[in-house]
């Protein structure tokens, strides 16, 4: 799932870009418990999400790209 800075799940419907918003068709949104599904996300990808408090950056792990559903663990967005 997706964190804050201070290790709370970011809220259930924050929405989140795959790259920047300029880059991205269509936001993601944060289900409960932080989690988001990207289908083949690719390695080193920044998100950026939109929550009530502000925005933040988290990136995903680099290294082989992976398909499929794949679980990333715990994102820090900061």
């Amino acid at each position: 799932g997706v964190v804050d800075g201070q290790g709370q799940h970011l809220p259930p419907g924050s929405r989140i870009w795959l790259g920047s918003a300029q880059t991205a068709p269509w936001p993601l949104v944060v289900g409960y418990d932080g989690l988001v599904y990207l289908e083949d996300p690719p390695s080193g990808a920044v998100l950026r999400a939109d929550t009530p408090s502000g925005s933040c950056r988290a990136f995903l792990p680099g290294g082989k790209q992976q398909s499929g559903l794949v679980d990333l663990g715990v994102l820090t967005c900061r």
